[in-house]
């Protein structure tokens, strides 16, 4: 099981996942006069990587109790890793002009969001 002190650090970071697919959500991309996506987007996207890199990734092996101790490496590799892929895709997202290239990596970005999500939902249980 994580300690108090790290399962807050991953609801908190539950909560910024959740902030950005709600923007995600709500932008009207169909009325958007530029078509360009929100810089906040972006931004946001890249708060996550840096929260988690600073308070998740940080976090010492000897805090994790021995029984997660490699299910909650795996999460942090695991994790990190689509994080990065998460800010690169809104990246693209940002220089696409194409509607259909648009959607795809809308469709691309909720998918890495969701994985995110299920990663989040086992530190938050800390089930193996």
């Amino acid at each position: 099981m994580l300690p108090i002190l790290q399962k807050n650090k991953l609801i908190t970071f539950q909560q910024l996942v959740t902030d950005l697919i709600s923007l995600l959500d709500s932008t009207d991309w169909e009325k958007s006069e530029s078509k360009k996506i929100p810089p906040v987007l972006v931004q946001e996207g890249k708060k996550l990587l840096t929260y988690f890199q600073s308070k998740i990734l940080t976090v010492k092996e000897d805090e994790i109790e021995l029984s997660i101790r490699s299910s909650w490496l795996s999460f942090q590799t695991e994790t990190h890793r689509c994080l990065r892929l998460l800010t690169t895709e809104l990246l693209f997202l940002a220089s696409s002009n194409n509607p259909q290239t648009r959607e795809q990596r809308i469709v691309k970005i909720k998918k890495i969001l969701e994985q995110i999500t299920g990663l989040i939902e086992w530190g938050v249980g800390s089930k193996k």
